[in-house]
């Protein structure tokens, strides 16, 4: 089974990747915001 600190990990990568597309390019990626509230 993944540890807590591996699984922050992941999530953390992930949230970056959105703040990323949120601030850098301006573009709002409705589909990773999505994704994320479906699984």
């Amino acid at each position: 089974m993944i540890g807590a600190f591996e699984v922050g990990l992941i999530y953390g990568v992930m949230a970056l990747g959105v703040y990323l597309t949120f601030r850098v390019l301006n573009f709002a990626d409705l589909t990773v915001d999505g994704s994320f509230t479906t699984g």
